[in-house]
């Protein structure tokens, strides 16, 4: 759709585009939900606990990927709107690239902090045990949460949001069937949900990553050098987006905590 066809159905390219990452975001609620759900009824509330306590970490991961992951899908889509589709691949590659090895460097980074981190948040007793035996499983998980959402956000420049709908929908009933089996039948405790949440984030990955291969037009993996110029840019236009997920995140928690 060129941009005269986009000027001619504002409306509904509006709508086509907004409604369905809304529900999306919506599927992501409901996961949490859901996990909560089993981890304090079959677990028990120190589990459910553990997992509020460690959810800085998660905070910051999101951050970190908006961060890359906006500011490297504005400069692909400005290239993409541009008909410069092998500079917007290009640009898509090295932001999935670059997302991964930071994201890979922080698990790496708190793996090796987690005592420090269990002291500075003074979990002892039940509330450790279950703190590491949940994170040490999300260290692997929040990588390709990251990914996944990075995914989400280039299915949706290339004019696809929908896709990304129908892998939301898909993975929040997996995640409640995984829930359900690993931790009420199986009785995997906090391990079962973290184990849950880390097979739906990699089949997720999966089909979005067979979406990019698979794609002879459009935004495609391509090879590249990294571009510093292309890094600055991205970390300046994505800026906003880690220092207001950090801001609004930790407001809650600090709100929650004094309230």
């Amino acid at each position: 759709m060129d941009i005269k066809q986009i000027k001619a159905n504002k409306i509904r390219m509006i709508l086509q585009f907004s409604i369905p990452s809304i529900i999306a975001m919506l599927l992501q609620t409901v996961i949490t939900i859901t996990d909560g759900y089993f981890t304090g009824n079959y677990v028990g509330q120190n589990a459910l606990a553990a997992i509020n306590l460690g959810l800085p970490i998660l905070y910051f991961y999101l951050g970190t990927g908006l961060c890359i992951g906006v500011g490297g899908s504005v400069i692909s889509g400005r290239m993409f709107g541009a008909n410069e589709r092998k500079k917007s691949s290009e640009v898509f590659s090295q932001t999935v690239v670059a997302v991964l090895i930071t994201c890979l460097a922080i698990s790496v980074i708190v793996f090796l902090l987690f005592t420090p981190i269990l002291k500075i948040l003074r979990a002892d007793g039940d509330l450790s045990v279950y703190f590491t035996e949940y994170y040490r499983i999300m260290l692997f998980t929040y990588p390709l949460m990251v990914v996944g959402t990075i995914f989400g956000m280039f299915i949706r420049v290339d004019g696809k949001p929908q896709i990304c709908m129908l892998v939301s929908i898909a993975g929040c009933i997996l995640n409640g069937v995984l829930d359900f089996f690993f931790v009420d039948i199986m009785r995997f405790g906090i391990q079962g949900s973290a184990a849950a949440s880390l097979m739906v984030q990699l089949l997720t990955v999966l089909v979005q990553m067979f979406y990019f291969i698979s794609r002879k037009t459009g935004i495609g993996f391509r090879k590249f050098s990294f571009d510093r110029g292309i890094n600055k840019e991205m970390i300046l236009n994505g800026s906003s987006e880690f220092i207001g997920e950090m801001v609004s995140r930790w407001w809650k928690k600090v709100h929650f905590l004094m309230g």
